[in-house]
């Protein structure tokens, strides 16, 4: 009777011949690991709230914040620059680089943008909704994304102003998956929601990454557009400290998360990590401008 070869080595190492490392000693997890993410290329996408954006010096240390720590696609909110404009970089440093901004037309409040690196092919940009919905359809090493910054008022805006913006981006998702389905969702949003540990259990797409606090309305409101478009809630998925899961700072040291990075499973089961640096806060704000960054390996 004729044994396999790999059989063999099994038999004598007592380990399958993937875990034997060439030394014949079995290789750990975290080498196993490794080796296969050798052979995939590591893709950083990051989300900043920034209060502001009007000076030119500020947006360029932002974006300069972003290629430090790898970012090749950045969602920024609260620029409060006024208009849409596609702004490119000259400078040495930061050439190639390029912000698309969405904002209001008269005044320098709410604003969303889009940084994107080099390395990213622009394919389209469609304003949704000024100062509060942008969608940038883009290729990333061969990834084709669509892209959607969005920023939600907050808790004290009347229903009608929190329902105009939901239903707004809920039917921008739709008809992207409609008109695109080659085109994967990918959102960097501050949606100013508390989601709690009550929420979850009964939602399919939140993990158990969740803050010791009561689900507010806003946070009900993305749980239903998280359920309803099949996108999972990223930074709720992998385990971490407080200080690597909150985005906002209270003057009194209270702090939460409010801002939230959504993917659809093709995008998902390449992620590997989504999380809250502390070094990169922009300049001037050094509390209130957290990044969340996921990092997907593509061939």
């Amino acid at each position: 009777m004729s044994v396999e070869p790999s059989r063999i080595r099994k038999y004598a190492t007592g380990r399958h011949y993937s875990e034997v490392a060439p030394s014949g000693r079995p290789q750990s997890k975290r080498s196993r690991t490794n080796n296969k993410l050798k052979m995939h290329r590591k893709i950083s996408i990051g989300s900043i709230n920034t209060t502001t954006m009007k000076d030119p010096m500020k947006l360029a240390q932002c974006i300069a914040q972003c290629k430090s720590l790898g970012h090749s696609l950045t969602f920024i909110q609260e620029t409060h620059m006024i208009g849409n404009k596609t702004i490119p970089f000259k400078d040495p440093e930061l050439c190639g680089w390029r912000f698309i901004n969405s904002g209001l037309k008269g005044k320098a409040q709410d604003g969303v943008g889009i940084a994107l690196s080099p390395d990213v092919e622009l394919v389209d940009i469609d304003n949704i909704l000024n100062g509060r919905i942008l969608l940038v359809r883009c290729i990333l090493h061969g990834i084709r994304i669509s892209a959607i910054c969005a920023y939600a008022p907050t808790e004290v805006y009347a229903d009608s102003t929190k329902d105009n913006i939901f239903d707004k981006l809920n039917k921008t998702i739709k008809k992207v998956k409609r008109e695109y389905p080659g085109f994967k969702i990918l959102i960097g949003a501050d949606m100013n929601a508390t989601i709690g540990e009550d929420s979850f259990g009964p939602w399919a797409y939140l993990g158990p990454n969740n803050d010791q606090l009561a689900t507010n309305d806003n946070g009900t409101r993305l749980l239903s557009l998280s359920n309803e478009n099949k996108l999972f809630l990223m930074n709720t998925l992998f385990p971490s400290k407080a200080i690597h899961r909150h985005t906002w700072y209270s003057p009194t040291g209270f702090s939460k998360r409010l801002d939230y990075i959504l993917a659809e499973w093709h995008i998902k089961k390449f992620c590997f990590n989504c999380r809250v640096y502390r070094k990169a806060s922009v300049p001037y704000e050094p509390k209130n401008c957290h990044t969340m960054f996921c990092s997907f390996p593509s061939k």
